[in-house]
């Protein structure tokens, strides 16, 4: 699913309708554009494709779309111009969505967000080991009832 469609994006960048570029191609740019946004935000969003779309990943879709379009169809010699630029804005707008800067606003409502920070160890982050607190890790002992009782958990 892309964030945008065909006839919003055209409104956004008219000229693109100028070029050859066909209906169905002008929608795989849309959802290439609105893969790499699920790629980035997926860690930190409930659910992707983010429904219903917020203006920022619809903004965020146009102008990534547009990037990649001009990357495939401008000559050579215009590549360079604002390009560049135009796509590390977008990452950056991408990345601040990630670390929790940019809130994904839907109806006025906040999405839920999984979390701003997103690590390997989220699922034991409550964990606390089976034996006592000690200062040395090597002269801890288990205690063995919690260590049944855990086991017991498990089942």
């Amino acid at each position: 699913m892309s964030y945008t469609t065909v006839d919003q994006w055209l409104l956004i960048y008219p000229n693109i309708a100028k070029s050859s570029v066909t209906s169905a191609t002008m929608v795989a740019y849309l959802d290439k554009g609105s893969a790499y946004i699920d790629s980035y935000i997926a860690p930190v969003v409930s659910a992707v494709p983010v429904s219903p779309v917020p203006p920022v990943l619809k903004d965020l879709n146009d102008d990534l779309s547009y990037v990649m379009f001009l990357r495939r169809n401008v000559h050579e010699s215009g590549k360079d111009v604002g390009i560049v630029n135009m796509w590390q804005d977008c990452v950056k707008r991408l990345e601040g969505i990630r670390d929790g800067l940019i809130s994904l606003v839907s109806s006025g409502t906040d999405l839920s967000l999984v979390g701003g920070t997103v690590s390997p160890w989220s699922n034991v982050s409550g964990y606390a080991p089976t034996f006592d607190t000690v200062r040395d890790i090597e002269d801890a002992e288990a205690d063995p009832d919690r260590v049944d009782a855990e086991w017991d958990e498990r089942d």
